[in-house]
């Protein structure tokens, strides 16, 4: 139905993940993981256990145990995936963000990567933000990647929505945040897509450069040197928060 949310209309469309996508993917996992690597150096949550909104069919769940989290437990709405999650995970849930408070009442860290993107509706991201931090324990956090609009080259730098993704501004998403109770404590950026800069877009039409390890290992490189320092030119970003 066209008036249903698009994470209904969407469910079992955006379960690809970071190993569906080659190279580019390798190159996002890589960087993702150094920028998670910063947050928790920073932060130092408990390592018992975190809880991964939307976790797909477990892709991440190598990357938490190697994070030190000892204890790997996650929810994600596609029937589809949740039986793979079950045998990676030590405990996955079929259901939506509103659920989670079933599940996993208290939490000193839940994490979604790749999730906002997908949500194209204001008010049903700022619903999804709202109940997971309504079950973050005093002093917990939520960590979550948003794409950063004005350094995205493939929606045209600026606010895009398509059928089943969107890219907004950091201003957009901050606001969200607020109005989601939650208070932004650092933003670390993830990645620098290589052509996120209008003077590096012929890497973008360039098969030889795209298909090359060389090309995206330079700019893991880059964001190394960029990450915690500023969120410009990063073409991804992830949120640290707790509850207002």
């Amino acid at each position: 139905m066209p008036d249903q949310p698009s994470f209904l209309r969407n469910l079992g469309k955006v379960s690809k993940t970071y190993r569906d996508s080659g190279i580019y993917g390798r190159f996002i996992n890589a960087c993702r993981l150094d920028a998670w690597m910063m947050a928790i150096d920073r932060y130092d949550p408990p390592r018992r256990q975190i809880v991964d909104v939307g976790c797909a069919y477990g892709s991440w769940a190598d990357n938490w145990r190697s994070l030190g989290f000892r204890r790997v437990v996650g929810i994600d709405p596609n029937p589809d995936v949740i039986d793979e999650a079950r045998r990676v995970m030590d405990e996955a849930h079929l259901g939506f963000a509103s659920d989670l408070a079933h599940y996993f009442p208290s939490n000193a860290l839940c994490a979604a990567n790749g999730v906002v993107v997908h949500i194209l509706e204001d008010e049903h991201t700022i619903d999804f933000l709202r109940h997971i931090a309504g079950t973050l324990a005093p002093g917990g956090l939520l960590i979550y990647s948003v794409l950063n609009a004005d350094f995205y080259y493939n929606a045209g730098r600026k606010e895009w929505f398509g059928p089943d993704s969107c890219v907004r501004t950091l201003d957009t998403q901050r606001r969200f945040a607020r109005e989601a109770g939650l208070e932004i404590e650092c933003e670390i950026g993830t990645f620098i897509d290589p052509w996120a800069l209008r003077e590096f877009e012929f890497i973008a039409a360039d098969a030889e450069l795209r298909n090359r390890w060389e090309t995206y290992q330079a700019f893991i490189d880059l964001s190394a040197v960029c990450r915690g320092r500023s969120v410009s030119p990063f073409s991804e970003v992830l949120f640290v928060t707790k509850r207002a």
